[in-house]
C-alpha cells in the first residue's frame, strides 16, 4: 500500500535543479517484500509516460533511513521536453509475487520561469574588538549576491544581541549606494558607517546577525560573528548591606532569607550575576555551590530591580553543627568581579 506522497507542486524550466520525490510504502509481508517502486510521468493528454524511474530505499542517493519504507528518488525538469504545462506523476509499487499497488497521483504544474532562490552573504568585516573610544566610529560591511541579481536584493541587516541576552537589542540596515559609509555603489558589498557607543554599553562580548532578503521575501541564512567590548574605565561591582542571620538552630528545619546590596559604576545593567559559595565547618565545600541570588521580587526577594540580591535556604537537622562560611561576589558582564564579602553562620543543636 503507498501512502504520504510528496512531490514539487511548481518546476521551473529554467531553474537547473533537481526536486525529490517519495512515498511511503507498507506491505502485510514485511517491507522486504516490496521488490520495486516506480514512477511515471505522463502529459495532460495522457498516453505513453513521458518518462519513468525507480524510487529507492536503499540510503543512498537522498534517502536517508535504509529499508524504513521509505522510498525516494529526483528528478529534473527535463522531461517536460522544455514545454510548460501540467503533468502527471503517478506512483505504484510491486512485490515478489508480481502483486500491485494501487497507484497514487499528483499534478505538477512545469511553468517558464526561473525559481526563485534566497540571497547568500559571505565575507563580513567587522571590529574584533572595540572601547569607549573606537566604538564611536565602526565600520561594518558583507558581501551579498543573488542567483537572480543583485537588483533582487531588497535589504541587509544586521540585529545586536547584548551579552547573554537572548533578544536582540538593535537593529540597522546596511546599503550598496555609496552612501552612510558604503565605498562603492552597486558593487554587492553592503556596508555601515556609525557611532555605537550609545549600543555598546555593557563590556563583554555582543552578537552580530547578519541576513539579507529579496524582494520575494526569501532570507539567507544567517552570518553571525561576535564584537568584545571593552570598558576600559570599568571598575567591578560593590557589595553591602549584607543582611544574614549569624546563629540559627538545626532542631526545628526552617527557612531564612540571605540578601546583599550590589552596586556598579556601568549601573544595574552591568550585573551579570550574583552569588555565594558556602563552606561546611569541617572545611568541605557544599555541594550546591555556587548559589545564584537574584533581584526578581521572587523567592524571597523583595522587591525587583533595586539592587538587592536576595536567596532563600534552608536549615534542616542533617546539618552539620558548626561554623559555616559564606563567601559572596558579584560579577559584571566585563568580567570584573567584586571583592568578596564574607559572612559565618553558626548552626546549633
Amino acid at each position: 500500500m503507498l501512502s504520504e506522497m510528496t512531490a514539487p507542486d511548481t518546476l521551473y524550466l529554467r531553474s537547473d535543479r533537481s526536486y525529490f520525490i517519495s512515498v511511503k510504502v507498507s506491505d502485510p509481508q514485511g517491507i522486504q517484500d516490496v521488490s520495486s517502486v516506480r514512477y511515471y510521468i505522463f502529459s495532460e493528454n495522457g498516453g505513453n509516460p513521458l518518462s519513468e524511474g525507480m524510487l529507492r530505499d536503499d540510503g543512498n542517493n537522498g534517502d536517508i533511513i535504509p529499508h524504513d519504507g521509505l522510498f525516494i528518488d529526483s528528478l529534473s525538469v527535463d522531461f517536460a521536453g522544455g514545454q510548460a504545462g501540467v503533468y502527471r506523476l503517478s506512483m505504484v509499487a510491486e512485490d515478489r509475487a508480481a502483486n500491485t499497488s494501487d497507484s497514487l497521483h499528483a499534478d505538477m504544474d512545469v511553468v517558464d520561469d526561473e525559481m526563485n532562490l534566497p540571497p547568500s552573504l559571505s565575507n563580513p568585516v567587522i571590529p574584533d574588538s572595540l572601547d569607549e573610544f573606537t566604538a564611536a566610529d565602526v565600520f561594518i560591511s558583507i558581501q551579498a549576491d543573488d542567483p537572480q541579481g543583485l537588483n533582487d536584493i531588497d535589504s541587509v541587516f544586521f540585529q545586536m544581541y547584548p551579552p547573554y541576552h537572548p533578544e536582540p537589542s538593535f537593529h540597522a540596515r546596511l546599503f550598496d549606494d555609496g552612501s552612510t559609509g558604503d565605498i562603492a555603489a552597486g558593487d554587492g558589498v553592503f556596508s555601515v558607517r556609525m557611532d555605537m557607543s550609545d549600543i555598546l554599553t555593557q563590556g563583554g562580548d555582543y552578537t552580530m546577525r547578519f541576513q539579507a532578503m529579496d524582494g520575494g521575501s526569501l532570507e539567507s541564512d544567517p552570518v553571525v560573528r561576535r564584537i568584545t567590548m571593552t570598558l576600559t574605565g570599568n571598575q567591578p561591582p560593590v557589595l553591602s548591606n549584607l543582611s544574614a542571620p549569624d546563629i540559627i538552630s538545626r532542631s526545628v528545619p526552617q527557612s531564612f532569607l540571605i540578601s546583599v546590596q550590589v552596586d556598579d559604576s556601568q549601573g544595574p545593567d552591568d550585573i551579570r550575576i550574583v552569588y555565594f559559595n558556602s563552606t561546611k565547618p569541617d572545611g568541605s565545600p557544599a555541594s550546591g555551590n555556587p548559589f545564584i541570588m537574584a533581584d526578581d521580587g521572587l523567592s524571597g526577594d523583595v522587591q525587583a530591580g533595586d539592587g538587592i540580591y536576595s536567596l532563600t535556604i534552608q536549615i534542616t537537622p542533617q546539618n552539620d553543627v558548626g561554623d559555616y562560611r559564606f563567601d559572596f561576589f558579584a560579577e559584571d558582564f566585563g568580567g570584573y568581579v567584586s571583592d568578596p564579602l564574607v559572612h559565618y553562620i553558626t548552626v546549633t543543636i
